[in-house]
């Protein structure tokens, strides 16, 4: 998978009937983020949220966006960032070639 300036290297999965199923972004960067965002986009015929908490959290990356439900207009859906470098491709290919 390629990393760095204008890539956008991405590892996702669709419903049968894209994008009304939804999508689920397993690995997901832009340029050379060093992290990775995953993301669930729960389709047009479901709404779906998640709440953004703070301190004690089931998640343990930061909550981007609580929104999961996809439209022509929004359709960032519910990212988590995670804060660990060790989860993305940069740290991926450094670990490959040592």
């Amino acid at each position: 998978m390629p990393v760095g300036c204008s890539t956008w290297p991405s590892f996702w999965t669709v419903g049968p009937n894209w994008p009304l199923a939804g999508e689920i972004d397993i690995i997901e960067g832009v340029n050379d983020q060093t992290t990775n965002q995953m993301t669930l986009h729960s389709g047009t015929n479901e709404t779906c949220t998640i709440e953004k908490t703070t301190g004690n959290s089931t998640f343990t990356g930061q909550v981007l966006g609580s929104n999961c439900y996809s439209t022509q207009n929004a359709d960032a859906g519910c990212g988590i960032e995670d804060t660990d470098t060790r989860s993305f491709l940069i740290f991926l290919h450094t670990s490959i070639r040592t």
